[in-house]
């Protein structure tokens, strides 16, 4: 796939359009699924105990939307919010390690996930659509010692064409009007 990241972003703006809010919601949750499973060992080496467990509860509330849209439960949803915004954790991360930066987007995706399922603004969707990026352009960093600073340089780097191929599949999947559950959730990776 020959493009920018900013085209990547504006062709994401264009394709969500055409997806209906619970489509978006499970982008967005299979975004945040994909990060925690590469990277939930992690949390517990790396950032004080309990924020695994709580990380799997919001993923499992979220996933719960997902396949019971109508049960939403909106002040369940505002106190996982409110619990992630007490955390602290970026203090016990650092923002040069890979697995640091994962669990800080891992935390992100989450929120936004959350978010999005309260207001269905679909910027929230399109910023999970780059979390995953962002960990990988620091595994270019830290793993390969690539220089990313002009990003689009390497976008066309394998692990970049992994990741949009997987989104694309999943994107013209929901556009088909395909609309996935949970057991769905390794779809396409």
């Amino acid at each position: 796939m020959e493009i920018t990241f900013l085209g990547y972003q504006k062709k994401l703006l264009a394709d969500f359009k055409k997806l209906d809010p619970q489509q978006l919601l499970f982008f967005s949750a299979w975004c945040c699924d994909h990060l925690f499973n590469q990277y939930k060992g992690e949390i517990d080496e790396r950032i004080s105990s309990g924020v695994r467990q709580f990380v799997a509860e919001c993923l499992n509330e979220i996933w719960n939307i997902v396949d019971n849209p109508s049960g939403i439960k909106k002040t369940v949803i505002s106190n996982l919010l409110n619990n992630i915004k007490e955390m602290d954790i970026e203090n016990e991360l650092s923002p040069d390690e890979t697995e640091d930066i994962a669990i800080t987007k891992i935390v992100e995706c989450i929120e936004n996930t959350l978010r999005f399922a309260l207001e269905k603004d679909q910027v929230m969707a399109v910023a999970n659509a780059f979390l995953p990026i962002d960990v990988i352009d620091s595994i270019l960093v830290n793993q390969y010692g690539i220089d990313t600073t002009d990003p689009d340089a390497n976008i066309n780097h394998e692990l970049f064409q992994k990741e949009f191929i997987a989104q694309d599949k999943l994107i013209h999947y929901l556009k088909e009007g395909n609309k996935p559950v949970s057991t769905e959730k390794n779809i396409f990776r």
